[in-house]
């Protein structure tokens, strides 16, 4: 009885270091989520401070008609500052895009922090918009007046797909420009996804392969239940993951000139999701398989040892009985009695037997019987 206490003591104290590691590493996620929603927040602080300086800048030369040529020149000055800004603040926007999309990624899209943050991001794109739209209208306002300079780095700020070529674009190139706006936002969050849900499905699949090794039954159990309740919360990520990266497909594949490595690499991502799921479901159900065998296997050796002791009884029973006793007739009286009893305990043990057939059937067929005693 102590020895079983002990074991027990023991399994339980494996368990709950199983959990306090478990717990830890989902606090680690939570300060994680906290450190980017704050990081999301001063970001998004000095982007509006940082815009709404400049939109009274320019706002101002607009109001100013009349200028000489140094007025002039000083607006000029003004409006290269601002561009070398832009060029710098986008780095800023693009990094809290991207900050904002991993957040959602780990939010249920009906949640008040999802909202949130879409009507953030959407609210700074369209003031990014309107101030790109203000710099280009006053740099177009001085050159009018016959002073030249550097248009602002397209290259850079096309990337965002925020700007327009033109002011005024016909009907086809503005649709173009929509779709390289939805189809780049539609690829920095399938590729933030991706990234997230394949470390994750890595993270499992050493959890299930390389994790169980010298862990008790019961850790065993539990770690399959926790891993099994984690994959079915994900599962529908997943899916949505597959999705988006099917939608990005079809958007790479509308454009007249595709890039054919991009729709590879993107194809190829959305297979691996899928085999990854996959291979952790099978993961799992390997696992399961391995908890059954041990769990058969226990009880398998708790009915042998229990035929056993039967077995040593009786045969302990049938020594004492001597030929030279026999001729006492109070003490085979005795006998006879005890062994009626026992003849109905041992009839009692067919079901036993039966299940030690049953079950020493079912264990050959596993995979890993091979190797046991």
């Amino acid at each position: 009885d102590t020895r079983e206490l002990e074991d027990q003591l023991t399994a339980l104290g494996e368990r709950w270091v199983t959990l306090c590691r478990m717990c830890e590493e989902r606090y680690t996620t939570l300060q994680q989520v906290d450190a980017r929603w704050k990081q999301l927040e001063g970001d998004k602080v000095k982007l509006e401070t940082w815009m709404a300086g400049v939109e009274g800048r320019l706002r101002e030369m607009e109001q100013d008609l009349g200028v000489d040529t140094l007025q002039l020149l000083e607006q000029v000055k003004q409006v290269m500052v601002v561009q070398g800004e832009v060029e710098v603040q986008e780095g800023r926007l693009v990094s809290i895009c991207e900050i904002g999309q991993v957040l959602q990624d780990s939010l249920a899209q009906d949640s008040e922090g999802f909202m949130v943050i879409s009507n953030w991001l959407e609210a700074l794109q369209d003031r990014w918009d309107i101030l790109i739209e203000i710099l280009e209208a006053q740099k177009q306002r001085i050159s009018s007046l016959g002073i030249e300079f550097k248009s602002v780095a397209r290259s850079e700020l096309d990337k965002l797909g925020r700007i327009k070529k033109e002011r005024d674009l016909s009907p086809d190139e503005a649709v173009s420009s929509k779709k390289r706006k939805v189809t780049g936002s539609r690829r920095i969050s399938f590729e933030s996804s991706y990234a997230r849900i394949s470390g994750w499905a890595d993270h499992i699949l050493s959890r299930l392969e390389d994790g169980v090794a010298g862990l008790e039954l019961v850790d065993q159990q539990f770690l399959h239940e926790e891993t099994e309740a984690e994959v079915k919360g994900q599962e529908e990520k997943v899916e949505e993951l597959v999705s988006l990266g099917q939608q990005l497909v079809r958007d790479i594949e509308s454009e007249d000139k595709f890039p054919s490595d991009y729709l590879e690499n993107v194809t190829g991502k959305i297979a691996n999701s899928t085999a990854q799921l996959e291979n952790i479901k099978i993961a799992l159900n390997k696992l399961k398989e391995n908890i059954n065998y041990q769990v058969e296997k226990k009880l398998l050796y708790q009915l042998l040892t229990e035929l056993s002791k039967v077995l040593e009884s009786y045969q302990t029973f049938l020594d004492q009985i001597t030929v030279d006793k026999t001729s006492d007739l109070t003490l085979l009286d005795s006998c006879l009695v005890e062994l009626q009893t026992k003849l109905q305990i041992l009839r009692s043990t067919d079901t036993k037997l039966e299940e030690v057939r049953r079950i020493s059937g079912q264990l050959t067929l596993h995979a890993g019987a091979a190797s046991e005693p």
